[in-house]
């Protein structure tokens, strides 16, 4: 099963969860994670849990570079919020996921 995993909130703990879950399933048999989300925001985070690879994502600009400010509420983060959501869900209606999680997200 394919699961696509959108970040949630680029600036709270959404994106650590998401990618460490991508992580723990990316070997398993069954699930096949993507990640959906900013690009900069996963290498950043995988970087930042000291990752040695980042799973596989899907790029999905939602956030403005100047409001990427990890532990900090803005509604530019809230905005890129929806976006990953709207992406996951074209990629489910195109056939390239089968599921969406979506990690914790505020709408800020």
């Amino acid at each position: 099963m394919r699961v696509g995993i959108t970040l949630g909130d680029p600036n709270g703990i959404g994106p650590e969860i998401a990618i460490k879950a991508a992580a723990h399933f990316a070997n398993h048999g069954t699930i096949k994670p993507l990640l959906v989300g900013d690009g900069f925001v996963i290498e950043d985070t995988a970087n930042h849990l000291g990752l040695d690879a980042t799973p596989p994502f899907i790029d999905a600009p939602g956030l403005d570079p100047a409001g990427y400010a990890p532990g900090r509420l803005d509604p530019r983060a809230g905005r890129a919020t929806v976006t990953y959501a709207e992406a996951a869900v074209r990629l489910a209606r195109e056939g390239r996921i089968d599921a969406i999680v979506g990690c914790p997200h505020s709408e800020t």
